[in-house]
């Protein structure tokens, strides 16, 4: 997953009105082998049984504080889990001169032997959640034909409404033929990018 989609298009649930202390109790709920109504099927979803039944999974959550409950359930054949350093979001952002780099999905770094980031958000502050309104750059990783881990980067970044109502992100300013060989030089760019290049409407 692209750090843009880990970070950005997300909606904060909110508490009720002076909740004193807004905590999530979180469960999950999961009917085997429900009744779907009609015959089997033939849908485009490789995971699915395509038969008559189907699995049910209902997450409740719940804040004891200001009673606020939220459920969210639907038909769920895979699931699956991780820790935040492999998942990228949720990590504490890397401070590089006056930017601030948040990871994006851990992938495999053989020249390393362990795995990194594939991708950084950038914003010029320290923030709770990324929005169109501090996100200031993107860092992307690449490969040389020999195999040699390189970074881009882009600034001044341009959003739109995707296909699924999701943001999609463009930039105006790009490093291009230009790469370099950390993210923190990557971030120095951006940093540049920032002060000599006007940002256009």
């Amino acid at each position: 997953m692209r750090a843009e989609d880990l970070y950005l298009g997300w909606s904060e649930l909110r508490h009720g009105k002076d909740c004193r202390k807004p905590m999530w109790e979180a469960d999950t709920r999961t009917e085997w082998d429900m009744y779907r109504g009609g015959r089997a099927h033939s849908c485009a979803d490789e995971d699915c049984q395509h038969s008559d039944r189907y699995t049910k999974t209902t997450l409740r959550l719940l804040c004891r504080s200001c009673g606020a409950v939220r459920l969210y359930g639907g038909e769920m054949n895979v699931e699956g889990g991780t820790q935040i350093d492999q998942y990228g979001y949720g990590q504490a952002p890397k401070k590089v001169g006056d930017l601030y780099l948040y990871p994006g999905e851990a992938r495999p770094d053989y020249s390393r032997g362990q795995d990194a980031p594939w991708d950084y958000l950038v914003t010029a502050e320290k923030v709770d959640r990324i929005t169109k309104d501090n996100l200031v750059g993107s860092i992307g990783q690449g490969r040389t034909p020999r195999g040699r881990v390189i970074w881009g980067a882009g600034a001044h970044p341009r959003f739109k409404t995707g296909l699924y109502g999701t943001p999609t992100v463009s930039y105006s300013v790009v490093s291009g033929e230009e790469t370099f060989s950390t993210p923190a030089a990557a971030a120095k760019w951006i940093a540049q990018a920032r002060r000599t290049t006007p940002l256009k409407e």
